[in-house]
């Protein structure tokens, strides 16, 4: 059996919203998606993952389910994170309520195929671009266990880019209580909606983590089609073409300087965007803040402020 028609999709949606934490969290708690409605559980070690954050949360939908996590804290930039079933709808909200207004720092794109030895067809098109370019290749398994599962990587997880492809059906089994695996014999699938047999269920997934000299990918990425993740790299979109048919343009990873302007404008932002939001409402438009703003410029030169 096949899964048709082709369709990629997110499974891991991570990014920064450029507004400070409390205004994110105040909006997230009105109106989130995947059915959050305030319900939180702190998550202390996970606040821990990164230095400028001192609050971590995961986002309960009412049966008590977490559907994604933020990391937050006082005059930053809130980190969001959806994953899984939840990330496409959780790219969703973000693309809608901040448009233009978050940044990706992580995101994986997904393809699944459902197929008798589709784990055997895939894998040797990815030794031959391993083999052709000297990349990483690393293979995780259990050679006296074939239903544990098998993962292949393509280029080292350290990178920037790389991609997986894993038998998706013997990692559902896996969650299923050890006494009982034996007598499953197919696995739902909460996205396609149909029964699968463990065995021809594998999963395809390129991983995109542009860092801090990045920023124009980051960018590209908060509006990037989940096929267009595939592009990040000549070799990816090659494995993409060759697997499944589907043809995506490489797009050149490129690395911009920020200019001290430009820094500058985000660290003002950053630090009174609370401030900035509240004089606009009071003044009428973003225009008069900025009008504000220079009289009050001016007004420091008179008493000598310059």
């Amino acid at each position: 059996m096949e899964r048709g028609p082709f369709m990629c999709r997110f499974d891991w949606y991570q990014a920064t919203v450029v507004q400070e934490s409390e205004l994110v969290v105040e909006r997230l708690h009105d109106d989130g998606p995947c059915g959050f409605r305030g319900k939180t559980l702190e998550r202390p070690g996970l606040a821990r993952k990164y230095r400028q954050y001192n609050r971590a949360f995961d986002m309960l939908n009412e049966d008590g389910e977490a559907v994604g996590q933020v990391w937050a804290g006082e005059g930053v930039q809130p980190s969001v994170r959806f994953s899984g079933e939840n990330a496409p709808e959780g790219a969703e909200w973000l693309r809608r309520e901040y448009l233009g207004m978050h940044y990706v720092t992580r995101v994986d794109a997904c393809i699944d195929l459902v197929e008798a030895g589709g784990f055997e067809r895939v894998v040797p098109m990815m030794a031959e671009i391993a083999k052709s370019r000297r990349m990483a290749f690393q293979s995780i398994g259990d050679a006296l266990n074939d239903r544990a599962g098998r993962t292949q990587y393509l280029g080292s997880r350290e990178s920037s880019v790389y991609v997986r492809a894993y038998e998706k059906g013997w990692e559902q089994i896996a969650k299923v209580p050890y006494g009982l695996r034996d007598k499953v014999s197919k696995v739902w699938d909460e996205i396609g909606k149909v029964w699968i047999a463990p065995e021809n269920w594998i999963r395809l997934e390129c991983v995109r983590r542009p860092d801090a000299k990045q920023m124009t990918d980051r960018w590209y990425l908060a509006s990037a089609q989940p096929v267009e993740v595939w592009g990040s790299s000549e070799w990816a979109a090659r494995l993409l073409r060759e697997a499944v048919g589907e043809v995506v343009e490489a797009r050149t990873v490129r690395v911009t300087k920020v200019s001290k302007a430009d820094r500058a404008a985000l660290n003002l932002v950053n630090q009174y965007g609370k401030w900035l939001d509240e004089w606009a409402k009071e003044l009428g438009s973003a225009a008069a803040v900025g009008e504000m703003l220079m009289r009050v410029r001016v007004a420091m030169g008179e008493i000598g402020g310059l």
